[in-house]
């Protein structure tokens, strides 16, 4: 799972998505709980996971 990796973020997200990303992660209490959490949860099932579906619903 490379989701939540530095190197793979900058290949994704392009260098100031990512620094934006890291922005809100350190500065918002909430969302830096959240990613801690995901991180945990992925390194915890990383040999059983294979890959991870999103889906995105606008309210």
């Amino acid at each position: 799972m490379n989701l939540l990796n530095l190197r793979r973020m900058f290949q994704d997200e392009g260098i100031f998505n990512t620094i934006r990303i890291l922005w809100n992660i350190l500065a918002l209490r909430n969302i830096r709980k959240r990613v801690l959490e995901i991180h945990q949860v992925f390194h915890k099932y990383q040999h059983e996971l294979g890959y991870i579906i999103l889906c995105a619903v606008a309210l």
